[in-house]
């Protein structure tokens, strides 16, 4: 996925804002503030709510760019130690993301009973 060339939100006024001449760094720093939301937390925990989105312009896990727009969103999950991230979890949408950019694929009628029957005879050799 490339979204470098989204316009994202400015924190303060909520206008699309434009790449600066700041340093990558900083404005890489600044990309990843504005999709982190509702950041809550207790003891060593930190839960935030992440949304992405964005248009597939470049390779993405073997698949050609499909010039698609994209929405899907997660969570992310850190635990501190001594003010650094000592565990990190994520947990994205992805089966909406594979769908928006059309590689999923759901057995139809004719399809269906076979992946079951599959499924049973498997469970059935276990006994």
């Amino acid at each position: 996925m490339d979204v470098t060339n989204e316009p994202t939100p400015d924190a303060t006024s909520g206008k699309p804002s434009q790449p600066s001449d700041a340093p990558r760094a900083e404005r890489n720093k600044t990309a990843s503030r504005r999709w982190i939301e509702e950041s809550v937390g207790e003891g060593d925990l930190v839960a935030q709510m992440i949304h992405f989105e964005g248009t597939h312009t470049g390779d993405f896990q073997g698949l050609p760019p499909t010039h698609r727009r994209v929405t899907f969103s997660g969570l992310e999950l850190n635990r501190f130690v001594d003010g650094r991230v000592a565990e990190h979890w994520v947990q994205l949408d992805s089966l909406a993301l594979l769908k928006q950019l059309g590689l999923v694929v759901v057995p139809g009628p004719r399809l269906l009973p076979r992946i079951l029957a599959h499924q049973l005879t498997k469970l059935r050799k276990r006994r």
